[in-house]
Order: structure tokens, then C-alpha cells, then sequence
């Protein structure tokens, strides 16, 4: 392994070497670095040992002969191989070095990011492009890069498919987090996506099957969309509390009360008498965390709700007409305190 290494490294830093993407040689060679880590660490020992060249100077050769290349490449096993050294490139390399290629890290991020169904490459790409983001800007600036990087992300996000759409739901709260108040530019467009995932179940029709492993991982791509959900209410409450947007937090406890509900009536398989899992009780406190926080978006509620042991009363005690929508939503309301009762 060492020797295919070697030569690897070697041909990376040929003089005139030509960017060939898609060339047989290069495919197999990247697929190599899907070893065992310990080969990814071998290529980047072998990179240093045989290259004079600054660490910026460095990660230029490696950035335009094999991560970029392997970005834009239509093999997935590339892709990844290509996502995975551009992570080890992240770690070691310096906020100032990462810089002077961070338009061009942008732009093949993004072709790694509009990958076809394949959700492992998608959520370490997810992962890795949050960690580049994050060494690349300086959050004391505008970071119009990084804005101008999260307009095309959240567009591919809710056009994608059902599956890749489940996992950008379940990968984008860091990235919603660091956007911060600005998220309130991208909320008309988040809000609709979110609740969509969120009002879901594991899988319709109330089952869902696999082994273990994957079960857990169908729960963590759930509280992965509630998550992003919360930390866009987090972001944009300044505005969510006009009450003009009393509609729109009707609608946000509709979907989180239909999503817990129906979280709650999943069953796994062979298993109907079995008691939730860890994974599925995690789901439902996260749902209910986020039905407080909306309980608390008023200019006084705000600090409120986050002292407050239970929503259901006090949305309970609002006295509504017969003929307002928000009739609905109590109701559903009545169905989440049913199946959360309060624990003392």
C-alpha cells in the first residue's frame, strides 16, 4: 500500500500533470484513500515528505490535482475519497491558508453538495463543508461568500429528492446556527421545507423495519430536521414574535403536534409491544422543546418559555372562537398532551 501511495504523491506533483477527473488511473488511485484511515494519514506523510513547497503552496498542488478534480468527478467513491482528504486539508491547514482558495472551495463544494440519492457522500460533504465554512470567514465581516454559498445550498436543498431532502434537513442546523439573525432572509423559503420534514413520520405508514443500526439512524435523521427547525425559531425570533406572524406559529405547532404524534405511533417491525427506543424518545423531547420555544414567541413570552415546564395549558387557556383556525390546532394540541403527559 505504502509503494501506491508513493506514487500517487509522485504523480500529484509532476510538472504539466493534467487534470483528469474521470481517467481511469486517477479513479482507482483516489478509491485507494477509502482505506483505512491509515492510508489517508500515509498519503498526507508521504504529500510532506516529498514536497518543498510551503503549506499554502501545498494545499494549491493538492487542491487542483486531486480535490477538485475528484469533487467534479460522476463517480460517488471518488466524490467521497475527494470530500475525505479535503477534511484532513481542513484540519491541519490555517484559517489564512484555507483563504486564498476559498471562492473556488465554494464552488466545488457545491458540485459535491447536488449529488445524486447517495446519503452517506451527502452527509459528509454536509459535515465537511460546514467545517470549511467556519476556518474560511471571518464572522467579524459580512461574509458574502459564505451568503452567497447558503443561497445556492438552501435552493438545491428544497428542490432535492425526498431522501437527499431528509438529509439536508438533518445536516443543515450548524450552518443555520452560524447564518444567525440573518437566517430571517431565507426564512419564507426554510419555514415551508421544514415543516414539511418535520410533520412526517420515520416512514409513512406507521412501521418502520431494519436492524438496529438502522432504525437508529432513520431517529437520527428525524431529530436531525427537528433540530434545524429549532435553531431556525432560535434565529429568527426578533420577527416570528410580530403579530402578524401569529398564523405562521399556528402552523409551526400544527406540524410539530402532527410529527409527534406521529412519532409516536411509529412501531418498529415484529416489535409492536416493544417500549421506545432511545432514538424515538429523543425525537419526541425535541419536538416538545420546540413547541415551547414557539409558545414563548411574544416580546414577553420569549424568556418565559424557557423556564416553563408545560405548553399545553396555557395555549389551552386562549379563548378563541368557534370558526378560528386555531380551533385545529388546539385540538391537536389535546392529542400531543395526551400522548406527552406531564411528568412530575
Amino acid at each position: 500500500m505504502a509503494g501506491a501511495v508513493e506514487a500517487f504523491v509522485a504523480r500529484l506533483l509532476e510538472k504539466g500533470r493534467p487534470k483528469q477527473s474521470d481517467s481511469d488511473d486517477f479513479r482507482e488511485e483516489m478509491k485507494g484513500l477509502l482505506l483505512p484511515e491509515e492510508s489517508r494519514a500515509k498519503f498526507f506523510e508521504v504529500f510532506a515528505a516529498e514536497t518543498a513547497l510551503s503549506s499554502g503552496d501545498s494545499l494549491g498542488v493538492l487542491f487542483k490535482y486531486c480535490v477538485f478534480p475528484g469533487l467534479e468527478s460522476l463517480d460517488d467513491d471518488v466524490q467521497l475519497a475527494a470530500v475525505l482528504v479535503l477534511d484532513q486539508c481542513v484540519r491541519d491547514a490555517l484559517p489564512t491558508e484555507l483563504r486564498w482558495y476559498a471562492v473556488p472551495l465554494y464552488e466545488f463544494l457545491l458540485i459535491a453538495l447536488t449529488v445524486r440519492d447517495n446519503q452517506k457522500l451527502l452527509a459528509a460533504a454536509m459535515k465537511v463543508a460546514f467545517e470549511t465554512s467556519e476556518k474560511l470567514e471571518n464572522k467579524r465581516t459580512l461574509r458574502p461568500d459564505f451568503f452567497r454559498f447558503m443561497e445556492r445550498l438552501l435552493e438545491y436543498a428544497t428542490h432535492a429528492t425526498e431522501g437527499a431532502s431528509l438529509t439536508y434537513g438533518a445536516t443543515m442546523a450548524p450552518f443555520v446556527t452560524s447564518m444567525g439573525i440573518h437566517t430571517t432572509k431565507y426564512l419564507s423559503s426554510m419555514l415551508p421545507w421544514l415543516l414539511g420534514l418535520v410533520s412526517k413520520g420515520v416512514l409513512m405508514g406507521g412501521y418502520i423495519a431494519g436492524n438496529d443500526l438502522e432504525i437508529d439512524q432513520k431517529w437520527d435523521m428525524k431529530l436531525g430536521c427537528v433540530r434545524t427547525l429549532k435553531a431556525a425559531l432560535t434565529s429568527c425570533w426578533p420577527c416570528l414574535s410580530e403579530p402578524e406572524y401569529e398564523k405562521t406559529k399556528e402552523n409551526i405547532i400544527a406540524a410539530i403536534c402532527r410529527g409527534a404524534l406521529a412519532t409516536r405511533s411509529t412501531k418498529v417491525v415484529g416489535r409492536d409491544e416493544a417500549p421506545p427506543s432511545p432514538g424515538q424518545q429523543a425525537v419526541w423531547k425535541e419536538y416538545i422543546a420546540v413547541a415551547k420555544l414557539v409558545k414563548g414567541l411574544s416580546p414577553l413570552g420569549w424568556y418565559e418559555a424557557t423556564i416553563e415546564d408545560h405548553i399545553i395549558a396555557p395555549l389551552l387557556a386562549r379563548k378563541v372562537s368557534d370558526d378560528s383556525s386555531f380551533v385545529t390546532t388546539l385540538r391537536l394540541v389535546q392529542s400531543l398532551q395526551e400522548a406527552f403527559p406531564r411528568e412530575d
